[in-house]
């Protein structure tokens, strides 16, 4: 069997993904924020979304450096992810690069934001990408069970009420209750 017919070839979609209209579209309407920084930590684009966590029209940060175009707050956050990103050519996407921010009509909004290099056609580097995710409804529900383990620890963990004998566990009566126990079939 030869190569050729062996694997079929991808389909194609008629979309051509150089088209800077494509790109355009994709920046204007997606919900995460985009920023991308030259190699020397200038925005060289970001879309509506990372204009509205940094708080500066989306056209200001053109040609800015990071600690002139965001809030010091957020600068200090992107500065040394950026430089991370520059100096190993790797990824900084592990979560703990947390903003929060206010919205536009005046919420708390958590954002997550990760830091990709963009190598171009040589390999080089050609500058980084930011993109932000908006984490908030999993921040306030990860707040929410955390007070809610909190109230739980303060009445004292699991009420009394049950009918488990916790001592059981320890001895190895796994599964069954203190009545389940003591217990005896008649006769």
């Amino acid at each position: 069997m030869s190569a050729e017919t062996s694997v079929p070839r991808p389909r194609e979609s008629g979309v051509d993904i150089s088209d800077p209209a494509l790109f355009q579209g994709l920046l204007a309407e997606a919900p995460f924020a985009f920023a991308f920084l030259d190699t020397a930590g200038r925005f060289t684009r970001v879309n509506q979304s990372f204009a509205d966590v940094s708080g500066l029209a989306a056209d200001e940060h053109e040609g800015r450096a990071v600690s002139e175009a965001l809030p010091a707050d957020l600068a200090a956050l992107v500065e040394p992810a950026f430089r991370r990103v520059v100096e190993e050519h790797r990824a900084v996407a592990n979560h703990d690069q947390r903003f929060r921010t206010m919205s536009p009509s005046g919420e708390q909004r958590h954002w997550s934001l990760s830091f990709y290099p963009i190598h171009g056609e040589k390999g080089s580097l050609a500058g980084v990408a930011l993109f932000g995710v908006d984490v908030t409804e999993r921040q306030l529900t990860e707040e929410e069970l955390r007070r809610s383990e909190e109230r739980y620890r303060s009445v004292g963990g699991v009420p009394a009420a049950t009918g488990v004998d916790h001592r059981a566990h320890r001895r190895g009566d796994r599964g069954r209750s203190a009545v389940a126990r003591h217990h005896r079939p008649e006769p």
